[in-house]
Formats: structure tokens, C-alpha cells, sequence
């Protein structure tokens, strides 16, 4: 019986991830191809299927839908802040007001930061996957930061070798990612900015 339901469990989360993916290609081919060949997708929301995975499918979707279908986008945005309360702060994302919008985006990052410093104090690289849910709004930005977002798996080599988690290499992994990806970020732009 188990093997039956973790086979059911994994095909759920692969249909919402292809019917995730096939919604953002119908918006935009870039975002679709960005989500659905992360590594960082694949690994912890596809092979490890965290509920974060499904708490951001849901988020894309409801993002997604919006303004076609506000009432039912509102629906999808509560349901996955019920799943994971990180996509919670989305609900004041999808609205018009840049104030709510802004106090969305802060919310988010705020419940991130409660998650990883002061309730967990052990940074999971799953975590990471609710970045993947503004896609729908802030693609450009997201997408320079796949050197971060892929770093994160890098937190498992430690754990691979020795066979326990360590957190301070967690969160030395994580910084240096991120340093790389912002040093990346500005020698990119530099070269871009002298041709």
C-alpha cells in the first residue's frame, strides 16, 4: 500500500507541476523553460515533494489568473497560503494598489526570514522554492538569481559526505551563492553598460 500511494503522491505533484508549467507557457515560452528546468524545482518539488511545491504551483496559477478570473485567483491564493503559509502574503501581490503590493512582497520576505533565522534556525534549501512563485511578477529580477537559487542544493554535499546536516556550512553555502550571484549580477551589468 505504500509504494501505491507514494506513486499516486508523486504523479499528483507531477501533473500540478506540467499543468504549472503549461500555464506560464501560455503567458510566456521564458518563464515556462526558467521554472520547469530548475534544479532547484526538480530536485526538492518534483523528486522530494515538498508541500512548498505545491503551495507555489498554486501561487503561479492563481497569479497567472488573476485578471481573467480574479474571484477564483483570490480562491487559489488562500488555498495555497493555507498549504504554506509563506505564500500567504501573495493575496495583497495580486492586488492594484503598489502600497499593498509592497507590503505583500515585505510579508513574504518577513515570514522567509521568521522561517530560516528565529523559528527553524536551520535553513532548508526547499524553502527557497517560494521565490519561485514571482515569476508571474518579477521575472526579470528572479532570473539573475538562478546562481542562488541553484546554490542552495549545494547543501547537500556536506550532507551526502558525512551524512549530517551542519548549520553553519548551510549558511555559508548560502551566503557565498549569493555574493557569486551578486558579483555575477554586476560584472554582467558592467558589461553590458561599456558595449
Amino acid at each position: 500500500k505504500f509504494i501505491v500511494a507514494l506513486g499516486v503522491l508523486k504523479l499528483q505533484y507531477a501533473a500540478l507541476y506540467a499543468i504549472t508549467v503549461l500555464a506560464l507557457a501560455r503567458r510566456n515560452r521564458e518563464w515556462a523553460i526558467f521554472f520547469a528546468t530548475s534544479p532547484l524545482v526538480v530536485v526538492e518539488g518534483l523528486m522530494n515533494m515538498h508541500n512548498d511545491m505545491l503551495a507555489v504551483c498554486i501561487t503561479i496559477l492563481g497569479l497567472l489568473y488573476m485578471k481573467e478570473q480574479p474571484r477564483y485567483a483570490r480562491i487559489l491564493l488562500v488555498f495555497s497560503g493555507l498549504i504554506k503559509y509563506t505564500t500567504l502574503p501573495f493575496i495583497l501581490l495580486a492586488e492594484k494598489s503598489k502600497q499593498l503590493r509592497m507590503i505583500g512582497l515585505a510579508g513574504v520576505v518577513a515570514v522567509m526570514g521568521y522561517l530560516t533565522f528565529i523559528i527553524d534556525t536551520q535553513m532548508q534549501p526547499w524553502y527557497f522554492l517560494t521565490l519561485y512563485a514571482f515569476i508571474p511578477l518579477y521575472y526579470s529580477r528572479l532570473k539573475t538569481y538562478g546562481i542562488f537559487l541553484n546554490g542552495m542544493l549545494y547543501m547537500y554535499i556536506y550532507f551526502i559526505a558525512i551524512g549530517e546536516w551542519s548549520n553553519t556550512l548551510k549558511y555559508q553555502i548560502a551566503a557565498v551563492s549569493l555574493v557569486i550571484n551578486i558579483v555575477y549580477n554586476y560584472l554582467n551589468g558592467r558589461r553590458k553598460t561599456s558595449h
